[in-house]
């Protein structure tokens, strides 16, 4: 799902679709999967890697709320750090 939502999301310049709502209708269902999982650890890791891909294609509002779906301290703080990082000013 990542891979679909990121040539989605991506520029059309980028050999994407340019479709940010399609890849954020994508993401939600990988968001949807990643919650089922009972190992808070693989399920923050899933949010984590989502919450990348949001950023990549410029959903910054959404992997803003991802974070606040994940639960771990150390992977929270490293998306927050992602976040930061890459959101524009």
């Amino acid at each position: 799902l990542l891979v679909i939502g990121q040539a989605q999301g991506s520029p059309r310049s980028r050999g994407g679709n340019g479709d940010p709502a399609a890849a954020q209708a994508t993401f939600t269902k990988g968001i949807q999967l990643a919650l089922t999982h009972a190992d808070t650890s693989t399920a923050d890791g899933q949010l984590s890697r989502i919450l990348d891909m949001q950023l990549e294609v410029g959903l910054f509002n959404e992997a803003k709320q991802t974070l606040l779906l994940i639960k771990g301290a150390m992977t929270k703080q490293a998306a927050e750090y992602s976040i930061r990082i890459r959101t524009p000013r």
